[in-house]
C-alpha cells in the first residue's frame, strides 16, 4: 500500500516540474521578459491555516521585475511583492473576486491581511500595511495546462499594474 502512494507522489511530482518546465519554455520563447527556472529545495505552504514546511524540492519560474510562478504537490501559485503605493492602486474588489489570493507584509514576515472566509468589504476596507514597505499577494490555482497558467499569470499582472 505504501508503495502505491510513493508511485502515486512520485507521479504528481513528475507531472509538476514537466509542467514548471513547460511553462518556463512559453514564457521565455514568447516575450522579452528576463525568466529563471529553477528547483528550491523545499518551502512553507500553508495547510490548515498553518504554514507547514515541504522537504521536497518544487519548481519556480520566476520572471524578473515581476513576479514568480511555483509549483507543488497542493497545485500552483504566482506571487508578486509591490510597494505599498503601488498595491494601493490595486482593484482589489475584482482582483478577490476573480481569483483565490492571500495578500500579507512583503517583509517577510508570515501575518495575512487576507485569509479565505472573509467578505471582499471586510478585505478591501481593512488591509493595513503602514508598517510595511512591500506587500506580498499570493494567487492560488488547481493544476492546469501550461498555457493556461501563462495567460492567467500575464491577466494577474494587469489586474496588478505590473
Amino acid at each position: 500500500m505504501e508503495s502505491n502512494i510513493t508511485n502515486s507522489i512520485h507521479n504528481k511530482l513528475n507531472y509538476i516540474y514537466s509542467l514548471g518546465e513547460d511553462v518556463f519554455e512559453s514564457i521565455k520563447n514568447e516575450s522579452n521578459l528576463q525568466v529563471n527556472y529553477g528547483l528550491f529545495n523545499g518551502h512553507y505552504i500553508k495547510i490548515n491555516g498553518r504554514y507547514e514546511y515541504q522537504k521536497y524540492p518544487i519548481p519556480v519560474v520566476a520572471i524578473e521585475g515581476i513576479g514568480d510562478i511555483g509549483f507543488n504537490i497542493n497545485g500552483i501559485w504566482f506571487e508578486f511583492f509591490i510597494d505599498k503605493v503601488e498595491f494601493n492602486k490595486v482593484d482589489i474588489e475584482n482582483l478577490i473576486s476573480r481569483y483565490k489570493v492571500e495578500i500579507y507584509g512583503g517583509n517577510n514576515c508570515l501575518i495575512d491581511f487576507y485569509t479565505e472566509g472573509k467578505s471582499v468589504s471586510d478585505i478591501s476596507h481593512n488591509i493595513d500595511i503602514s508598517d510595511e514597505e512591500t506587500v506580498g499577494i499570493a494567487i492560488y490555482l488547481d493544476n492546469m495546462k501550461s498555457h493556461s497558467i501563462k495567460e492567467i499569470f500575464f491577466d494577474a499582472c494587469k489586474l496588478l499594474n505590473l
